[in-house]
């Protein structure tokens, strides 16, 4: 009896460390099951929600470096081109990344290992990303999260941050203050702009104005 305790232990701990195991590539596929669609618009949605899982999640470690378009990891591009390769995935002509049926299976499979936090977690932050354009997204990125190269991309974004913020606002993806703080104005500016243009909810809650000066905190993930 004592024996079998001992190797269920044994089997267990082996479990543990095969979830902790998982591989860029598992992790690619669980980004893309994460997704309602199971399928983001660009390979750019992938790299910035894995970055961003990254954040929540110690169990996935992946090394990122400043890019023109924010955070960028070459192994997770190395790894979408090789489940490109074994069609796990598939790459449209518009730019479009989804999974394939075998990637469907495959990524319910490395998903369902995950615990229940885990699920929730990359559930919530799949449609997240899903519902930004490429631009809302690296906007989001570079005022939130930072860890970018100046650029010309990101030069261009600044000047469109007010239209993108209050295109953000209008998805209910992200909180007043937060809005205010993409659109780079005080948070009651922002909400004068948002009066005139008819946008609602234009006034701002006492927690909006409590945290009106943290950054992440008031994303709906």
């Amino acid at each position: 009896m004592v024996k079998k305790k001992i190797e269920m232990g044994k089997l267990e701990s082996a479990l543990e460390r095969l979830k902790e195991e998982l591989s860029v590539e598992d992790w690619v596929l669980i980004a893309l099951y994460s997704s309602p669609k199971k399928s983001y618009p660009s390979e750019i949605h992938i790299q910035k929600f894995l970055f961003l899982a990254q954040k929540y999640l110690k169990t996935i470690d992946i090394e990122f470096q400043p890019y023109r378009l924010g955070p960028y990891s070459p192994s997770i591009k190395d790894s979408i081109e090789v489940l490109i390769g074994e069609n796990s995935i598939k790459k449209a002509s518009n730019g479009e990344i989804k999974l394939s049926k075998r990637g469907l299976e495959k990524g319910k499979q490395r998903f369902l290992r995950l615990n229940d936090k885990e699920k929730k977690i990359l559930s919530r932050l799949g449609n997240f990303i899903s519902n930004m354009s490429e631009d809302e997204l690296l906007l989001y990125i570079y005022i939130v999260h930072g860890h970018k190269e100046k650029s010309d991309v990101i030069n261009k974004l600044l000047h469109k941050r007010v239209n993108i913020a209050i295109r953000l606002i209008k998805k209910g993806l992200i909180s007043v203050s937060l809005a205010a703080k993409i659109a780079g104005m005080s948070l009651q500016e922002f909400i004068e702009i948002l009066k005139k243009k008819g946008v609602k909810p234009y006034i701002a809650e006492v927690e909006d104005i409590d945290k009106a000066a943290s950054f992440g905190s008031n994303t709906r993930l």
